[in-house]
């Protein structure tokens, strides 16, 4: 009886050590790493939990189990010790082979082999991060269920929920959704009042381990540097005694110092000092968020979903988000693909299954996106702001600026991704839906080895990982390095405004790097996801400003860099070709996106010439000269309208009420200008289209014969039929094989184009032109982020800026002056056929373009359609994975490449996860452990 009391009392003890099941959803503060990690953040003294490992916590229950049966000698060597800090613990576990081996290293083999078994089926092979700054809850809800919606894909194909690890990174704590009415009452979709109702509340999270403490303390540190800022104390002294006595009353941190100004500003700049010191610790830091959702999947087991909340301190755009996932919890856990998701992006059913399938299948494929389409949003609140009546009429209740941008991503996605994917080069991988294998960063494709196993398997092995190192050892500069250049360095300046605008569209840059490491870049049209659409002109505005900007330069540095990097991809020579037909074609649509202004300018003047060319000569003069005149002078206000505007011009001022006021009074001003010229420019794009396919029909129909262009050949007009009716057939059969493949994508696209016809000069000029004279203008653009303070550290000086700002304008304006000066004095002139051979020229470009996209289309489609990949290829694991980087075991070829520990089923897989979890992770109560016992 006694031997049994000790050992009770020792078990007790022991219990006592063990954190409770809620300590694996702890909040913890990290700090991410120069080179690149995460560490763990600890500020004040506190309190340690014993510290041990899940295996050791697995170890104790089973011995606190036999000490109610018998006497029991605790085995020191038997409880692993290791730094564990809940669920991102167990992961990092389970993933670094080196750091399991020491701490089983003093186990039986048994013991072993269990804790092989267990790391193997719960290691993460697929990570996606999901960014966010402002959004409500209800949009992180949508992307979170498109990503359940593929479980059930997953697991069907061997890969668990808990071998998927989602990252949700929130771009800065103050930027959180966290707003209340008048009353204080916080409103639906907030997230601070979601985690204190369900995840504090759940996990017994308290204290400053809070994300509500967090985000006051650091909302409140922000307000002490504002407040207290050397400025402001100098404004303080300078004050009269009366409204110094009236500041420090108001002031509850000052309020105890009476007629002391010395000792109030000395405390000012104390609570200055102390907030700087927080604020500066915490610019690389994020409060992390451990949490599992539990699914139930068609066989009805219950999985666990592990989901890390990341809320960054400090706010540095989505890209800075991308540096955490990649260069963080990536390098922490070495996944094998990488989901880059944004927020409010809803996947269909299937659809990152399908993305990291086509990845699984073709071991040469890098990268992939989806089919992204634009989910019509319900509401039109805040759609007429800006408008006089004319504009709220034709934008908001005759023409959608959504429905054309979905007749943009629908027409996007039906000829240019999959005529880029028939190149095995997509030139953007979208970050708002995009998935890669995460070696593809760092390791160069190996065309040459053969996965096949054989008798010399471990002499393979090794050749593939001295292959392996010595490609990476190789590379002068690492893929992620270069993708993450402006972020990486905080002190870093761009050299240019050339280079610092590149970093805006920095995924082309990415997708040429990936293709020149020996990587195809391919579309999944099946990988449906819609997501949500700028609401209104002046969004899609500021949206299309970074993209066009960022696309424009960092294409330019494409078409410099290629041909440096593609000697050494390891392509063939057939690839390389289509990978510069590739650039070709992305080089002729930037010239015309370039002089789209002049190509504009010049359809108009044929257009109104052929409609006056019946009347007399001065009147048709007068017309021409009015039309024209009218015309150019709109374009020369909207760069006028572009260069001046400058909402942050309001920045230095002080009171908030104050500069909002002036700032709306600004956007005021330059919004509805901005509104009233693209209806303008709408209404002419809706005559000009009008008045070309009736004379287009008029031309072809009536006054040329179907069979002219043979009879007469010589007849220079009727080259124009031909040509146009190439076009035709090579523009429109896309669209006829659509028909039996997705008729309603056909009819979607046919219903939009009207809307699409009508915001074509928005396009070509508001877009393009706000574009180009905004290129100092480096902000996100998008989701509020457009303070000038998003401008930090990115040039050198502002004087040099400047410049550069002037030369890139000037030369644009000038020689689109001069182009369109040109084509003025041909028509002048009245040189002979001179419209027929310009409507020819560029009848004739059209043609090839529309061809050879036919071509990539018709190629893209039998690859789609009639290439099956056997089951072999598809379930066979390249031996170069199964040594990378941390050498884990893949038992995913059972067949043909035996391993010490066979692949289970799917199911048994589930089965063992569940009974290992359930074991673990147990709650150990204080206040039942004494009837367990007792029951015992």
């Amino acid at each position: 009886m006694q031997n049994r009391n000790i050992s009770v009392g020792r078990s007790q003890e022991l219990v006592k050590k063990i954190p409770d099941y809620r300590a694996r959803y702890q909040p913890i503060e990290l700090q991410l790493q120069k080179e690149g990690g995460l560490k763990k953040q600890i500020y004040e003294p506190q309190p340690r939990l014993e510290e041990i490992s899940i295996k050791g916590i697995a170890q104790l229950r089973h011995n606190v189990n036999q000490s109610c049966r018998e006497t029991y000698q605790f085995s020191q060597t038997q409880v692993m010790k290791i730094n564990h800090d809940g669920l991102i613990s167990e992961i990092a576990f389970c993933q670094d082979s080196q750091r399991r081996e020491q701490e089983i290293a003093t186990l039986g083999e048994e013991h072993k082999k269990e804790i092989i078994e267990y790391c193997e089926y719960n290691q993460v092979k697929v990570m996606i991060c999901i960014t966010m700054y402002s959004e409500p809850l209800q949009e992180l809800q949508k992307s979170l269920k498109g990503i359940l919606d593929s479980l059930d894909e997953f697991y069907q194909d061997g890969i668990l929920p808990n071998q998927i690890l989602v990252v949700v990174i929130y771009d800065g704590i103050e930027n959180i959704r966290n707003q209340g009415d008048e009353n204080g009452n916080n409103q639906e979709g907030d997230i601070i009042p979601y985690f204190c109702q369900y995840l504090d509340k759940q996990n017994k999270i308290e204290g400053k381990q809070t994300l509500e403490e967090q985000y006051k303390l650091y909302k409140l540190n922000k307000q002490l540097l504002q407040k207290y800022s050397l400025e402001q104390r100098k404004r303080f002294l300078q004050r009269n005694d009366f409204s110094k006595d009236q500041f420090i009353k108001r002031d509850p941190n000052l309020n105890y110092i009476k007629k002391n100004y010395t000792k109030a500003v000395q405390t000012m700049e104390s609570l200055y000092n102390k907030a700087k010191e927080y604020i500066d610790l915490r610019q690389n830091n994020a409060l992390v968020y451990q949490s599992v959702f539990t699914t139930m999947l068609p066989d009805q087991e219950d999985l666990q979903l592990p989901i890390f909340n990341v809320f960054k301190f400090a706010n540095g755009t989505k890209l800075s988000s991308h540096l955490w996932f990649f260069k963080g919890f990536c390098q922490e856990f070495q996944p094998e693909y990488c989901v880059l998701m944004d927020c409010g992006a809803k996947p269909q059913k299937g659809s990152i299954y399908y993305l990291i399938k086509e990845l699984i299948d073709n071991k040469q494929v890098g990268g992939v996106c989806g089919t992204m389409s634009i989910e019509l949003s319900k509401s039109d609140d805040q759609k007429g702001e800006y408008m006089d009546i004319i504009s709220k009429i034709l934008n908001v209740d005759i023409f959608n600026i959504e429905r054309c941008q979905k007749c943009e991503y629908d027409i996007g996605n039906l000829l240019d991704k999959q005529f880029e994917s028939a190149l095995n080069f997509i030139q953007v991988l979208p970050g708002a839906y995009s998935a890669y294998r995460y070696k593809a960063f760092s390791t160069k494709y190996q065309h040459e080895i053969q996965h096949k196993c054989n008798d010399s398997q471990i002499s393979i092995n090794n050749q593939i990982l001295n292959i392996s190192n010595e490609s990476q050892s190789n590379q002068n500069e690492d893929i992620l390095n270069i993708y993450l250049k402006s972020k990486l360095d905080p002190n870093y300046e761009h050299e240019t405004l050339e280079e610092a605008n590149m970093f805006l569209a920095e995924d082309r840059v990415l997708c040429l790097y990936l293709f020149c490491n020996g990587y195809y870049l391919k579309y999944v049209r099946n990988a449906l996801v819609e997501v949500d659409p700028p609401q209104n002109i002046i969004q899609l505005l500021l949206q299309r400003r970074r993209w066009i900007n960022g696309s424009y330069f960092a294409l330019n540095y494409v078409i410099r860099k290629f041909g440096e990097q593609l000697p050494n991809s390891g392509h063939s020579q057939i690839d390389k070709s289509l990978f510069i037909l590739c650039l070709v074609f992305a080089k002729i649509s930037q010239l015309l996106q370039y002089h789209a202004i002049t190509l504009q300018i010049v359809w108009l003047f044929i257009v109104v010439k052929t409609l006056t060319e019946n009347l007399d000569k001065m009147v048709a003069a007068a017309i021409k000269q009015l039309v024209i005149g009218s015309y150019v002078f709109l374009v020369f206000i909207l760069i006028y309208l572009s260069l001046t505007y400058n909402s942050s011009s309001v920045n230095m001022i002080i009171n908030k009420q104050q500069k909002e006021k002036e700032r709306n009074q600004i956007n005021q001003y330059y919004y509805s200008k901005f509104y009233g010229i693209s209806t303008v420019l709408g209404l002419v794009s809706l005559l000009i289209a009008g008045f070309s396919f009736y004379f287009l029909i008029i031309e072809l129909v009536i006054n040329q014969s179907p069979l002219k262009f043979i009879s007469v050949p010589q007849d220079l007009p009727s080259y124009i039929y031909f040509i146009v009716l190439i076009s035709f057939i090579f523009t429109v059969l896309p669209f006829i094989l659509q028909l039996f493949i997705d008729w309603k994508l056909v009819f979607k696209i046919a219903i939009n184009s009207i809307h699409y016809i009508y915001y074509m000069p928005t396009y070509t000029h508001l877009f393009i032109t706000y574009s180009f004279c905004r290129i100092d203008d480096l902000t996100w653009g998008t989701k509020g982020l457009i303070s000038e303070l998003e401008n930090k550290g990115q040039n050198n000086k502002e004087s040099d800026k400047k410049f550069q700002k002037f030369k890139f304008v000037a030369e644009w304006i000038l020689r689109n002056v001069f182009l369109t000066l040109i084509f003025y004095l041909l028509f002048q002139l009245e040189v002979q056929n001179i419209m027929v051979i310009i409507i020819l020229s560029f009848g004739v470009v059209l043609s090839l373009l529309q061809l050879v996209k036919f071509i990539g289309y018709f190629k893209y489609w039998c690859q789609f359609i009639f290439i099956k990949k056997s089951p072999a290829q598809m379930r066979s694991i390249d031996q170069a994975d199964n040594n990378n980087n941390d050498n884990r075991v893949h038992p995913n070829n059972e067949q043909q490449c035996p391993q010490k520990y066979k692949r289970k089923g799917v199911k048994e897989r589930s089965k063992l996860y569940k009974q290992a979890l359930r074991h673990l992770y147990q709650p150990f109560q204080n206040e039942n452990l004494s009837q367990q016992i007792n029951e015992a």
